[in-house]
């Protein structure tokens, strides 16, 4: 008997001898019903019934993982958005005897090179950059992590919301500091970070690569302080404003507040060119007895030494309510750690340099700045060749901010260089 084959539309082929066909193919001709009385075909329509309903059930099979896998997974990858600064996601460290560190993170999470920003001060806080950083890291490329300082900002307990809350900090230390960098990330599951600091933050990300030098990618440096006896000199000698009226009338009002306290107590006198640091154990003295006139010469000294625009003066006179909280952080903070990093426990980072070896060290330093002058970070630079640690340095025509455009330009030109050298 010749046998013939049916397609295979319903799943498997069945195998029919030539008669039994031709009785399927009358039957369909007839459009009849089929049952019993007509078993080929019966069992021909059940087996391609059972078909149907395995196909469907596979389909709808397919059709769910489509919708609970593939999608989500597509969505996923291919329409991720990184976060923008404004809507930047905080978080809240406790790292042990009643303070916990704040931070926020935004960018690119998936993709982007995470990067650690440390802010200035010290006493400053992340607020006070009013989201400056979205100008300086492109959030496609980098995924920024944002901190504020222990006792500083929104970390907790803050000096800024109460002056009773310096007892937490007098202890504090540069070491200290640094290991809190390093908490977060490990809080965050980083494995390394770029780590961009300027003015005091370029101090501290300097130690803090110094001590943990395989977290850290690279380092960008913007305003060079390197906390030395020299640079004390330099901000808290008389002689060193001598060559310029305003600022000299400055430091006067500044150095009289502490001169009168020491009169006051019953002190020797004090010389505008003290060499031992004295001028800011006096002012740390006042500032941690709460002393508003002394919290807020030391701000309005600092901030007109920094400021080139003279409207943006503040009057040591005058106490500005609104910048008192930031003034009393900083007063605090910059008088010990100042005083810690120059007289009591010196950094000498200098001295220390080689244990950068392997990691790039951009530099961005201005030619005006007058907080920090250009000639610490030429004296980085020729210790870094010392040492043959690989650096990029850009002495440029800028005053101390980072805001400005000149110094602006400097660090996302610095950040360009960094992602074509390791990407």
């Amino acid at each position: 008997m010749v046998m013939t084959e049916l397609p295979h539309l319903y799943g498997e082929g069945l195998n029919y001898g030539h008669q039994e066909q031709e009785e399927i193919d009358e039957i369909f001709e007839q459009n009849v019903p089929p049952d019993e009385e007509s078993p080929l075909l019966f069992n021909r329509h059940l087996s391609m019934e059972q078909h149907e309903k395995k196909n469907l059930r596979n389909s709808l099979y397919q059709k769910l993982f489509f919708a609970m896998v593939l999608v989500p997974w597509v969505f996923f990858c291919f329409s991720y958005t990184p976060i923008p600064i404004e809507e930047a996601q905080e978080g809240m460290l406790d790292i042990g005897g009643g303070v916990s560190l704040w931070y926020r993170t935004w960018g690119n999470r998936r993709s982007g090179v995470p990067v650690l920003f440390v802010h200035g001060g010290p006493g400053n806080a992340i607020e006070d950059y009013h989201n400056g950083n979205k100008k300086i890291f492109d959030r496609n490329k980098f995924f920024v992590i944002e901190m504020d300082q222990r006792g500083t900002g929104k970390s907790l307990p803050s000096v800024r919301v109460d002056s009773k809350n310096m007892e937490y900090y007098k202890d504090i230390s540069i070491e200290q500091m640094s290991n809190d960098f390093e908490k977060v990330r490990e809080e965050l599951d980083i494995d390394r970070w770029l780590v961009f600091g300027g003015s005091w933050g370029s101090t501290l990300s300097l130690d803090y690569g110094m001590r943990f030098p395989d977290s850290c990618i690279a380092i960008i440096l913007r305003g060079v302080f390197l906390n030395s006896k020299s640079e004390y000199a330099d901000t808290y000698f008389q002689s060193s404003h001598e060559g310029s009226k305003r600022q000299l009338e400055h430091f006067t009002t500044w150095y009289n507040v502490a001169a009168e306290y020491a009169k006051n107590m019953g002190e020797a006198p004090l010389q505008p060119n003290d060499e031992s640091g004295r001028i800011l154990r006096i002012y740390e003295r006042m500032i941690q007895q709460g002393d508003p006139k002394a919290i807020w010469n030391w701000m309005a000294f600092e901030n007109n030494l920094i400021e080139d625009d003279s409207s943006k003066y503040l009057d040591p006179h005058t106490i500005d309510k609104h910048v008192m909280p930031e003034a009393q952080s900083v007063a605090f903070f910059e008088t010990h750690l100042f005083n810690q990093g120059a007289f009591e426990a010196p950094l000498n980072l200098l001295e220390k340099v080689n244990k950068l070896k392997g990691l790039h060290t951009w530099v961005c330093q201005g030619s005006r700045d007058k907080v920090c002058p250009s000639r610490y970070a030429h004296a980085l630079v020729d210790a870094f060749k010392a040492s043959d640690v690989e650096y990029t340095a850009r002495f440029i025509d800028s005053g101390h901010l980072q805001s400005e455009p000149i110094m602006e330009k400097c660090l996302q030109n610095s950040l360009d260089d960094f992602l074509n050298t390791y990407n």
